[in-house]
């Protein structure tokens, strides 16, 4: 009998941590918005999107769930947006302002939107910790050849990260 309860046990704190490693979570304490306002001539015959910029204060958490394959953001009104990603792509760039860059992209959709695509773009750097976006909402126009991203939220928090 005794056997059997430890071994429940055993069991047990193997799952929990093994969720606990699935599904972490980020808090944000406000955000900069780009929100798609018009195509800009960059060169010649080539545009791309111009993005007029607000701050929020809004906060809340990201969660992250590598089990369902999900991202949430989780506001503070009890508004959760739910993305379901199919694709996870990681690459490692030099940028100038941050220098060595570990680049995941976490690709979907919403759950709750037909057919809206977004990603969650997580930033690892040395200096300045975690840089979280979140693209989401496509904007198509075929007059310019220009497709690109309707809203693009970048979230302020204290650097931490997902594992």
């Amino acid at each position: 009998m005794k056997t059997k309860v430890l071994y429940v046990l055993l069991v047990s704190s193997i799952l929990s941590s093994s969720q606990l490693n699935a599904q972490t979570q980020i808090k944000f304490y406000g955000f900069t918005l780009g929100k798609y306002a018009q195509p800009i001539e960059v060169s010649k015959g080539k545009y791309q999107g111009y993005y007029k910029h607000s701050r929020s204060s809004d906060y809340g958490r990201i969660v992250l769930d590598k089990i369902k394959k999900t991202f949430t953001i989780k506001w503070s009104d009890g508004t959760d947006w739910i993305a379901k990603y199919s694709k996870i792509e990681t690459s490692k760039t030099n940028e100038l302002n941050h220098g060595d860059v570990m680049n995941t992209i976490y690709s979907g959709k919403w759950i709750n939107v037909a057919s809206s695509e977004c990603l969650l773009l997580v930033k690892k750097t040395k200096n300045m910790g975690c840089i979280i976006i979140l693209k989401a909402g496509t904007v198509n126009d075929e007059n310019y050849n220009l497709h690109t991203w309707q809203n693009i939220l970048q979230f302020r928090t204290t650097g931490g990260c997902f594992d």
